[in-house]
């Protein structure tokens, strides 16, 4: 092997000794690690060709394989050439006596094709398939998990489908790496024995099941189905019946006969149940028609639902004529909005609004009191409005008629009040001139105290101007703050701060209640000489709300405290506390005096229940 021999490889290194011995590879390696000899054969193209790269990385001269093959070891395994599996052997190159040194190493390596695993399956009759072991085709057939597992344990086993099992067994190459991994597949007879037998024990409950299924059937039919559809339709006919007595047959003495015996129980109950209920709605209908009230009830369409006899001789037709039809076809355009009006008031938390108006009739226009009531369901859904309306015509009348003698009373008192304020000037013209022309000092005592009651007359004539005017109109809502921070705007007080607290508080007074909070704050700048700070506070009673004001003058005494409210009490006219009290009580509001001396005022104004309301809501 020191040299080549061009004669021996032309006769012995030939295509049919490559296809004689069935290999792939042939090489002949000098100890020196130069290759003397090498070819491949290509199975496809039945021709000889030169060493690819891949065969020659494992010949290089550093090579483990051809290391140990010149020294002399014998060398054999599997290698991964151009990603195919080969077997491979190296032997080093001896004389015929098996002596060394070595002159060499001879290679030999069979690719492992289908050819030789079909060799393995008949001698092992087992299906065998080789996979390199960075194919594809291995990782999609046992999955990333499944490969991972192989090369840990070194084998691993799955299940392919219902009728094969498949054994994966880790193949190294000469180097000690994994290389390939080895398939056999066998049947699994004993699964499908297993599943054939699971089978036939289901096809055998279940044509079992099916014979007990029918007799329970039948049986049950005779002795319960058939009773219960005739109870069915003894129901059924029940239902359908509109009066007379309403019962089914009796069923005999078990479960289905009690059942029978518990429904006839409970249509009796239901038929004495509707009688009441009959009975109940013929004398609440008879006390719904004979009240003189109107009553009608409309749902959210503004379809009529019902309307009784008065209501219906208010509008000048019968029940089959309004029934279903809208409000605005039976009243006119304006009352119908009106109404509308106030629906849009309403809510769950304040389900009713009263309201007066005028309503149209067939006999003229009538004044009416109305309470309209949303009536909702249990999800808080509005099923039907409710109108209840008192007629108040004559109220009406005579509310105008009062209204008139009260401005004719107003138009006498003014000018009689004008007529006695031109006799007061002449009757103090005339003072006047006593006083000037008077030397005698007793008269002028006199005529003094003539002068004082003629003032006091004036004041008295100025108070029945202001009380005059008390509970002519009606109530209306006052913001407390808003009036209170008017009279600072109109007093301009200097020096003083105002707190309010009321948080948009309105109450329901006479519209006098603008005078009244101003005569406070103006009670609070003239006499409480040294005060700088007024506050208006809040604090809650029960349903009822306390107005507090308060200033830091100098207060009032006790012994000014128990007639402070009374008539000609007081440092000026002795009206101002007075009116204010009279003006507050319209509306069932109270005030009291409750500060102390050298603390300044504590007023505190108790509004009831239903009086009062956040400006917000």
């Amino acid at each position: 092997m020191i040299t080549y021999n061009q004669t021996f490889a032309d006769a012995n290194l030939i295509l049919e000794t490559f296809k004689n011995l069935e290999m792939s590879y042939i090489i002949l390696v000098s100890t020196n690690g130069s290759i003397v000899y090498g070819m491949q054969y290509n199975v496809t193209s039945q021709s000889l060709e030169p060493l690819t790269s891949s065969i020659m990385a494992h010949l290089a001269s550093d090579s483990y394989i051809l290391g140990r093959s010149i020294e002399g070891i014998y060398t054999s395994g599997l290698l991964s050439v151009d990603g195919r599996p080969v077997l491979f052997a190296a032997r080093p190159i001896l004389t015929s006596d098996g002596q060394g040194p070595s002159h060499g190493a001879f290679f030999m390596g069979r690719v492992m094709d289908q050819v030789v695993l079909d060799r393995f399956e008949a001698s092992t009759a087992l299906p065998i398939k080789l996979f390199m072991i960075n194919d594809t085709s291995l990782t999609s057939e046992i999955t990333s998990a499944g490969l991972s597992d192989l090369i840990d344990n070194r084998m691993t086993i799955k299940v392919l489908n219902e009728s094969t099992i498949a054994g994966y067994a880790l193949a190294d190459d000469i180097y000690g790496y994994p290389v390939a991994a080895i398939r056999v597949t066998i049947e699994r007879d004993i699964h499908a024995q297993g599943v054939m037998s699971n089978y036939s024990l289901l096809a055998s409950l279940t044509i079992a099941s099916l014979i007990f299924g029918l007799i329970v059937f039948f049986a049950i039919d005779r002795t319960v189905t058939s009773r219960l559809s005739n109870l069915r339709q003894d129901v059924s006919r029940v239902g359908s019946k509109s009066e007379g007595k309403m019962h089914v047959a009796s069923q005999g003495q078990d479960e289905i006969g009690v059942l029978a015996d518990n429904i006839n129980g409970m249509l009796v109950a239901i038929n004495t149940a509707q009688e009441r209920l009959i009975d109940s709605e013929r004398r609440y209908r008879g006390i719904v028609e004979d009240q003189n009230e109107l009553i009608a009830r409309f749902d959210p369409e503004l379809r009529v639902t019902f309307m009784n006899v008065p209501f219906l001789r208010t509008v000048d037709t019968d029940w089959d004529m309004v029934k279903g039809k809208r409000l605005d076809n039976l009243m006119g355009r304006k009352t119908v909005d009106m109404i509308m009006g106030h629906v849009g008031e309403l809510s769950i938390a304040t389900p009713v609004s009263t309201f007066e108006s005028a309503v149209e009739g067939h006999e003229g226009t009538i004044w009416v009191r109305t309470s309209l009531r949303a009536i909702y369901d249990g999800a808080g859904k509005i099923t039907e409005y409710q109108t209840v309306s008192t007629e108040i015509t004559e109220r009406k009348k005579m509310e105008e008629a009062l209204k008139q003698a009260n401005n004719k009373l107003g138009i006498l008192s003014n000018i009689t009040r004008h007529d006695m304020n031109n006799q007061m000037l002449v009757l103090n013209g005339f003072l006047e001139l006593c006083k000037l022309q008077n030397r005698d000092p007793d008269v002028a005592m006199y005529l003094d105290k003539i002068n004082r009651a003629a003032a006091n007359i004036q004041v008295q004539i100025a108070f029945t101007r202001e009380y005059q005017e008390l509970g002519i109109q009606a109530p209306i809502w006052t913001s407390v703050g808003g009036q209170i921070a008017k009279a600072f705007a109109l007093l301009h007080p200097a020096g003083i701060s105002l707190e309010d607290r009321t948080n948009g508080l309105e109450i329901l007074t006479d519209p006098l209640a603008e005078k009244a909070l101003y005569n406070l704050v103006d009670n609070s700048i003239r006499h409480g000489e040294r005060i700088t700070r007024i506050r208006i506070d809040l604090q809650p009673v029960g349903d009822a709300m306390l107005v507090i004001y308060e200033d830091d003058g100098v207060g009032i005494s006790a012994k000014d405290r128990l007639h402070l409210f009374e008539k000609g009490s007081g440092k000026q006219t002795g009206f101002g506390l007075f009116l204010i009290r009279e003006i507050f009580g319209i509306t069932g509001i109270t005030i009291y005096e409750n500060g102390h001396i050298g603390e300044g005022v504590r007023f505190e104004i108790l509004v009831p229940s239903g009086a009062w309301r956040r400006l917000s809501s």
